[in-house]
């Protein structure tokens, strides 16, 4: 029997490739896709990056707050020392006057005691001059004592004043920092700072009990 051999198969014919195009047009007035997010998540070196430039605005904010609070403390001082100096003045002024007064009434005074020695016919009316001066120096002198009191009364506004605007930029800034001031009154406003606001928290603690 004779074999018989089948036809040969024909050769397919190779397809071309088709083209890639990963970024095809978007139409008009379409919204293009969303960009991938990096699913990687962030390393510690960002993270600290990110941290210290956080850390870096609020520094600043802070500096800059100190600032202000720095400018309207001493403007606030100022403004005091203005008002004191000038109600000083009026005082010292008022004082001089006074003890000029009182210098022409002492010589007074004395002139008149030693007249009281070479006419005695006048004696009694001389008596009564000086009498009269020497109340009017008392009144002078009592005038000056309330003078002198009026103007440590300033000084002591004048201080708490000047205390009370320290307390509260310290209480608001309690880490500013205060090396402007001379070490022993430095010194001594903290730890009156501190035990003001000691005895604000008791007062505070009373009032719930």
């Amino acid at each position: 029997m004779k074999e018989t051999t089948p036809p040969p198969t024909p050769a397919r014919e190779a397809t071309p490739p088709t083209p890639i195009n990963p970024d095809p047009p978007s139409p008009v007035g379409q919204t293009p896709p969303p960009a991938p997010v990096d699913p990687t998540p962030p390393t510690s070196t960002g993270i600290k990056a990110t941290h210290a430039e956080r850390l870096k605005v609020v520094e600043a904010k802070h500096s800059d707050a100190l600032k202000e609070a720095k400018a309207k403390h001493t403007e606030a001082l100022k403004e005091v020392e203005a008002k004191h100096l000038e109600a000083l003045q009026v005082t010292e002024a008022k004082i001089a006057s006074l003890e000029e007064e009182l210098k022409k009434k002492d010589a007074s005074i004395a002139k008149i005691t030693a007249s009281k020695e070479q006419y005695k016919e006048t004696s009694l009316i001389n008596y009564w001059e000086a009498h009269k001066l020497q109340d009017e120096l008392e009144i002078s002198r009592k005038e000056v004592a309330a003078l002198e009191e009026q103007n440590a009364r300033n000084l002591e506004d004048y201080e708490g004043t000047a205390f009370e605007c320290f307390y509260l930029f310290w209480k608001n800034n309690p880490s500013a920092n205060f090396s402007y001031l001379p070490d022993h009154i430095r010194e001594v406003e903290l730890a009156r700072c501190v035990a003001r606001l000691e005895e604000e928290k008791f007062q505070g603690l009373q009032r719930f009990l």
